[in-house]
């Protein structure tokens, strides 16, 4: 799975240059599909979601608070323009 591009916001601060990462694991998970992120993300890990990148990637980790992932996903999906009906990883509840 590769993490594409980081849609600049708040939540993700420090992170808005990073692209096109391969991900290994998301909250400690194996992720090879994106119905893979979508259980690693109902799994957050002491209250973070932690990306983890391959072994060589100038970036290696990525540490998101879970509680207000929700909240920056509507904000940044309103900001850019982006219907929901767009996003394929939404975790569901």
């Amino acid at each position: 799975m590769i993490l594409s591009q980081v849609l600049p916001d708040f939540y993700n601060l420090g992170y808005q240059e990073s692209r096109q990462l391969v991900v290994e694991k998301v909250n400690a998970q194996k992720v090879n599909y994106l119905s893979d992120l979508q259980q690693a993300l109902r799994k957050p890990v002491n209250g973070f979601h932690i990306l983890e990148f391959t072994k060589g990637e100038t970036l290696q980790k990525i540490v998101l608070e879970a509680a207000t992932l929700d909240a920056a996903t509507k904000r940044v999906l309103d900001r850019y323009g982006i219907d929901k009906e767009s996003v394929i990883v939404s975790p569901a509840k």
